[in-house]
């Protein structure tokens, strides 16, 4: 087919207890049984069953449900030392 030839799959994301990353900020290891790659779970939408895993997309699993993550971001700060001004 004509699409055959414009587009191509890619290979399907793997994780396994050793190495339990799928390589997407989209996707997140399901490590309850056998180990796979699972889309994440918008905010506000049901988690549960999947507490302690990092289910929740821009969240956290709280409750039974993905909440906003409000973990402040790390910010680097370069401090400069001020030169003395001649009097």
């Amino acid at each position: 087919m004509y699409t055959d030839q414009m587009y191509r799959y890619a290979p399907r994301a793997t994780c396994s207890r050793a190495v339990p990353h799928c390589g997407s900020a989209y996707l997140f290891c399901d490590l309850r049984f056998n180990p796979h790659c699972v889309s994440k779970i918008k905010l506000n939408g049901n988690c549960r069953r999947f507490e302690g895993l990092d289910a929740c997309f821009e969240g956290k699993c709280i409750n039974g449900y993905c909440t906003p993550d409000f973990t402040p971001k790390k910010v680097h700060i370069t401090l400069l030392n001020r030169t003395q001004l001649p009097s």
